[in-house]
C-alpha cells in the first residue's frame, strides 16, 4: 500500500510525532493562539537557517497502530540561502536565483517556473489560521527535551496531525492519521478497509554547510537556454519539459 502525499503540504507544515503511542494522560490542552505561534515559529526556525541538510524518510502504515511500514522512501532536503534541493518520493525540486525546477522521475517530466523567493511550501499566517480553524482540539506534552503537538480535525483529509520537535526547535517527526478508509489490498475486490497513517521522520541534521553549487542547485544538469527556449540535456532527453515561467517585465 503506497500513500500519495503532497510535497507542498509536507514542506509548508515542515514537521510531527507519536501521539497515539503516548500516554493519553500526559496530553494537555493548547489554545489556538499558542498553536499558531508554534507553527509560525517552526517556519521561522527553518527560514533563519542559512544552510542545512536533513534526511527525510516517508513511511506509510496500514493502520493507526501497525508497527511495520507497508512502504518506505528515503530522501533529503538541502538549503543554502534561497537555494534549495529536495528529493522526496521520487521528485527532485531545485531552486536557485533564476529558476525553480521540479523533476518527476516517475512521470519523466520537468517543470520550470520562476523562483519563489521563499523556501518551498512555507505557509502564511493566514494559511496557518485557516488550518487551525478546522481543528476540534489542540494538545501538547513534553517528553524529556522533545515537545509534542497534536491537532485533531472535525472534517478534513486527516483525523489528526502530530508533530515532534527536538530540543532546539527542529522537526523530528510528523505523523498524519488519514480520516478516510481505503482498501487494504487495492487489487482485491472484497479487500477489508483500513485507515492508514503516514510518518515523516527528519534525521541526520547538518547545519552551516557550504554546498557545491554545481552539484546541488545548478539547473545546467537538467536543461540549457537556447535562444528563448529551454532545451533538456542529453541525460534528460527522455523527459518532457514544460516552461511555466512568467515574464517579469
Amino acid at each position: 500500500m503506497k500513500i500519495k502525499f503532497h510535497t507542498t503540504l509536507f514542506i509548508g507544515l515542515l514537521f510531527i510525532a507519536w501521539g497515539f503511542q503516548a500516554n493519553a494522560q500526559s496530553w494537555e490542552p493548547l489554545s489556538y493562539e499558542e498553536m499558531g505561534k508554534i507553527l509560525q515559529g517552526i517556519n521561522d526556525r527553518y527560514k533563519n537557517l542559512h544552510s542545512f541538510s536533513v534526511t527525510v524518510t516517508h513511511s506509510s502504515y496500514e493502520n493507526y497502530f501497525s508497527k511495520n511500514p507497508a512502504d518506505r522512501s528515503t530522501g533529503y532536503f538541502r538549503k543554502e540561502g534561497l537555494n534549495y534541493h529536495s528529493f522526496l518520493l521520487g521528485i527532485h525540486s531545485v531552486q536557485n536565483s533564476r529558476y525553480k525546477v521540479v523533476i518527476d522521475t516517475a512521470q519523466n517530466s520537468i517543470m520550470v517556473s520562476n523562483p519563489s523567493g521563499e523556501m518551498t511550501g512555507s505557509l502564511t499566517l493566514g494559511e496557518y489560521d485557516a488550518l487551525l480553524k478546522l481543528c476540534s482540539s489542540l494538545k501538547t506534552y513534553s517528553d524529556g527535551d522533545e515537545k509534542h503537538f497534536r491537532m485533531e480535525f472535525r472534517d478534513y483529509t486527516f483525523s489528526a496531525i502530530e508533530l515532534a520537535l527536538t530540543a532546539d526547535g527542529l522537526m523530528k517527526e510528523m505523523v498524519f492519521y488519514y480520516r478516510q478508509e481505503v482498501d487494504k489490498n487495492p487489487d482485491e475486490p472484497n479487500s477489508p478497509k483500513t485507515k492508514p497513517r503516514l510518518s515523516i521522520v527528519f534525521s541526520d541534521y547538518r547545519q552551516g554547510i557550504t554546498f557545491n553549487y554545481n552539484d546541488e542547485f545548478d539547473e545546467a544538469r537538467y536543461f540549457a537556454l537556447s535562444g528563448n527556449r529551454l532545451v533538456v540535456t542529453d541525460a534528460f532527453k527522455k523527459f518532457k519539459l514544460r516552461d511555466l515561467r512568467v515574464p517579469l517585465n
